[in-house]
């Protein structure tokens, strides 16, 4: 809608101006449009009525003002979300440098899920400025992001070349928490290869590191590596033991639908044991707690 890219639009509001003494309405309603920001069709349909304005009866031209009518009120809200768009954009290019690199990380993480390839390209965005700034805690932090959304999309090899980049500058730079992620995601796309005893040791790493630096949420996320790896390796006591620790600091931190993940993970040690009936009780707590907040993860 920006007037820039439609220069036609200019000439449209000086035969609106000129037409302003035969029409009050329509110079009335150009002129709004024009305060607005500028609608393009709304401009089209201008146009069009003044040129043929002349040879119309009232009646005519009644009715064409009512459809001129109709697109300014298609016109005001486009207007307002431009500007919306247009403020954010402003104020994200307000931001210093660093503020940007974690704005379009933690946008990144967002779209991980629901959009993957958008992830990848914002994150690759974030990738080139946080080099460009020399911003090394949002690189490491949005080089396991980047990984993540290969992950989602099926690329493990492309996943893989990010996190041991991340792994890499984290460990130079001395990034403890974007390290122990790293370790964490390597460990989940070692396990796809099916190599558990390697997969066991990297996860082990990963919460080790997390401990250190008291970071809860990578905490909860090891532990939750952890129960994958026990169960991949029918170590399922400990399993459940690791299962049981990352549930409970979801749960502390109010992310309750990543909390399913470890309550799953129960179940699937529960079932190795062969413990049938306590692997359905896990099961059925999710779909409990899923039905009061309108998600299917199971």
């Amino acid at each position: 809608l920006e007037r820039a890219e439609h220069p036609g639009v200019a000439d449209i509001h000086e035969e609106a101006r000129a037409a302003r003494a035969d029409d009050p309405e329509v110079g009335r309603a150009v002129f709004d449009v024009h305060d607005a920001g500028g609608a393009r069709v709304f401009g089209h349909r201008l146009k069009m009525y003044l040129y043929s304005q002349q040879s119309m009866t009232w009646p005519a031209r009644r009715l064409r003002l009512g459809a001129l009518s109709a697109a300014l009120l298609l016109a005001a809200p486009l207007a307002a979300k431009q500007r919306t768009a247009a403020d954010s954009a402003r104020a994200f290019e307000s931001l210093p440098d660093t503020a940007k690199v974690l704005r379009l990380n933690a946008q990144a993480w967002a779209l991980r899920r629901s959009d993957p390839a958008l992830s990848i390209a914002i994150a690759k965005r974030s990738v080139d400025l946080a080099r460009r700034v020399r911003f090394r805690q949002g690189l490491a932090q949005v080089l396991n992001y980047t990984g993540v959304g290969y992950q989602w999309l099926g690329d493990n090899k492309q996943a893989s070349r990010y996190f041991f980049e991340a792994l890499d500058l984290a460990d130079s730079a001395g990034i403890l928490v974007e390290q122990g992620y790293a370790l964490n995601n390597i460990a989940s796309l070692l396990l796809a290869d099916g190599d558990g005893a390697q997969a066991l040791e990297y996860a082990q790493r990963a919460l080790a590191l997390q401990e250190r630096t008291n970071d809860r949420r990578g905490i909860a996320y090891a532990h939750i590596r952890l129960s994958e790896v026990d169960n991949f390796l029918k170590r399922y006591d400990e399993a459940i033991a690791h299962a049981n620790a990352s549930y409970a600091l979801w749960m502390e931190l109010h992310e309750t639908s990543t909390g399913f993940t470890a309550l799953r993970n129960i179940a699937l040690a529960y079932e190795g044991k062969q413990q049938y009936g306590l692997a359905l009780a896990q099961l059925l707590a999710i779909v409990r707690s899923d039905s009061q907040i309108g998600r299917a993860h199971v």
